[in-house]
């Protein structure tokens, strides 16, 4: 094993008698071949980038943007953060949820002018048959079915004041038809 070559003796040992030639050549070599290799890597460095290197160009480019922009928002006093990214998703999940609020806001509003022009007919029926617009008994049973069936959300109470001022609207609406049909 001591006299091939290709394989260092620990350092502060001699060679072999045998092996001083082969040791000597054998360290020209290494040092040779790490000569070119380290001209080979400052060659590489001075060629045309290929097209992977070229990808490795574009993503350093990226990343020097990215980096750019983090230096931005630090000496703006603004810094991304993880807090930032978890704001991210709030604000969007807060914008799903508006859309829906939107979307309910527009069934409701559609529902609360059916439900008048209903209130309408009935009052031209009264109006006919000579019966008084308001029926307080009516409002009261309605109001009472509506809180026995809602669930979860406003208080009983909050939900009352909506319904007692939907009641309220639409009597107005019906005694406001009843007044423009006698003219």
């Amino acid at each position: 094993m001591g006299g091939e070559s290709g394989v260092s003796k620990p350092s502060g040992q001699r060679p072999t008698s045998g092996a001083t030639s082969g040791a000597r050549s054998s360290d020209a070599e290494l040092s040779s071949a790490s000569a070119a290799a380290r001209s080979e890597r400052i060659a590489s460095r001075a060629e045309p980038r290929s097209a992977p290197d070229a990808s490795r160009t574009k993503s350093r480019a990226e990343l020097s943007s990215s980096r750019a922009k983090r230096r931005a928002e630090h000496s703006s006093g603004r810094a991304k953060s993880p807090v930032d990214d978890d704001r991210a998703a709030a604000d969007a999940r807060i914008a799903a949820l508006r859309r829906r609020i939107d979307a309910l806001n527009a069934q409701l509003a559609r529902s609360i002018q059916k439900r008048a022009q209903v209130a309408l007919r009935i009052g031209a029926w009264k109006q006919l048959h000579n019966l008084p617009a308001a029926d307080p008994r009516r409002e009261r049973e309605m109001l009472e079915r509506v809180l026995a069936s809602a669930g979860p959300g406003l208080e009983r109470e909050q939900l009352a004041r909506v319904f007692r001022a939907l009641f309220r609207e639409s009597r107005a609406l019906v005694v406001k038809a009843r007044k423009a049909a006698k003219r």
